[in-house]
C-alpha cells in the first residue's frame, strides 16, 4: 500500500514538473542587453496588424522587434487577435522579453504555445 501510495505522489509530482505553463523563459540572451527589442514593443506591433483575423501557423513568425520575434509552436496557430491577447497575458505574468503562454485550456505549453524569443535570423522587423 506505502509503495503505491509513494508511486502515485511521485507520477503526480512528475506530471507536473513536466507540464510546463505560461512562463518568461528563453534562450540564454534573453535576460541580456544585448537582445535587442522588448515585449511591450512586439505587443504594440501586432496589435497594430490592420487584418485581426490574419492567421499564422505553427513556426511562422508573427512579428520581431531587434532580434526577438514571437512565433505559435507545438502545433498551434492563431489570429493577429488572438496573438494580441497571448502577449498581453506574458506581459501580466511579468514577463519583459520572453515568454511561452498555452494556446489551449490546461496551462500546458506542450499542446500549443505562443512563445517570444530571440532569433538568430528574424525574417522581418516589424509586422511579418
Amino acid at each position: 500500500m506505502k509503495t503505491t501510495i509513494f508511486i502515485s505522489s511521485f507520477a503526480a509530482i512528475l506530471s507536473t514538473a513536466t507540464a510546463l505553463g505560461i512562463n518568461c523563459r528563453g534562450s540564454g540572451l534573453c535576460p541580456s542587453d544585448g537582445a535587442a527589442g522588448n515585449l511591450i514593443n512586439l505587443k504594440a506591433i501586432v496589435d497594430n496588424i490592420s487584418d485581426r483575423n490574419r492567421h499564422y501557423n505553427t513556426g511562422q513568425q508573427i512579428a520581431c522587434t531587434g532580434s526577438l520575434c514571437a512565433f505559435y509552436q507545438n502545433g498551434a496557430s492563431g489570429s493577429a487577435g488572438q496573438t494580441s491577447e497571448f502577449l498581453q497575458q506574458l506581459l501580466d505574468h511579468g514577463c519583459k522579453k520572453c515568454g511561452s503562454v498555452p494556446t489551449q485550456p490546461g496551462n500546458d505549453v506542450s499542446k500549443g504555445e505562443l512563445t517570444v524569443n530571440v532569433v538568430g535570423n528574424p525574417s522581418c522587423q516589424g509586422a511579418c
